[in-house]
């Protein structure tokens, strides 16, 4: 009987880490799709201030992707 309670627990436990993994995955989804949204947007309004940095990462997609008043800045990766 203990050994099915430990079984269970451990299930759990894997069935929440599994929920937080998807919940993360879900943000950095949605944190994604904003940001190509607002590439979009911003594209469509640029003009020659408009500077694309390269990004090689998703860290510096991350890092890179500020949008500033005295110009705009973005990468896609």
């Amino acid at each position: 009987l203990a050994t099915s309670a430990a079984i269970i627990s451990e299930l759990e436990k894997k069935k929440q880490q599994k929920k937080e993994e998807q919940q993360r995955l879900d943000e950095e989804g949605a944190a994604i799709a904003e940001a190509v949204a607002l590439h979009v947007l911003l594209d469509e309004d640029a003009d020659d201030s408009y500077n694309k940095v390269d990004c090689k990462t998703w860290d510096d997609y991350y890092r890179n992707l500020e949008f500033f008043m005295g110009g705009k800045r973005a990468c896609l990766p």
